[in-house]
């Protein structure tokens, strides 16, 4: 063996554990301290509980509709049910106004396509999508189609599917 652990090795020889160490070695293993009392345990429960109910309740409050969106005003022929871009039907009479008015920037709004695209992108996020139009039976009544993203997305970055 190399001399110099030799001499390391000697120092140890002279080292005494302390009193503690060897208490410890002589009393033998034990178990570790029990955990809370059954009475925190339940107190536990019941402050998990409180929390579950509240935070559905709040989760519940924030996603339901606006009481006022939908609901027919006064007058019955000014019924509308709106929920973007225009929630009122003042706002939404402003709008056309300025439409019929040849305002560029509310043209969109016109076009039941250009809504829905306008709306995968500024309120879902979708980067490119597309609107494929339908219109139904009804005079009054459009339905289109939108094809979002197809990719794992993940905070603010995406990655695209491959082929």
């Amino acid at each position: 063996m190399n001399e110099r652990w030799q001499t390391k090795l000697r120092v140890i020889d002279h080292i005494e554990p302390s009193q503690d160490l060897l208490e410890r070695a002589e009393a033998g293993p034990r178990l570790p301290d029990p955990g809370p009392p059954p009475a925190a345990r339940v107190m536990a429960v019941l402050v998990a509980a409180v929390i579950a109910v509240a935070g559905g309740w709040g989760a519940f409050a924030a996603l339901r509709s606006d009481p006022g969106v939908g609901r027919e005003p006064a007058g019955g022929e000014d019924a509308v049910t709106a929920l973007w871009p225009e929630t009122l039907l003042a706002d939404a009479r402003k709008v056309q106004e300025q439409a019929d008015a040849g305002n560029a920037a509310v043209q969109w709004r016109t076009e039941a396509a250009d809504v829905a695209l306008r709306y995968a992108q500024e309120v879902l996020g979708w980067p490119d999508p597309i609107a494929g139009l339908s219109i139904t039976d009804g005079p009054d009544t459009v339905s289109v189609g939108l094809s979002g993203p197809i990719a794992s997305c993940s905070g603010d970055s995406c990655e695209e599917p491959q082929p």
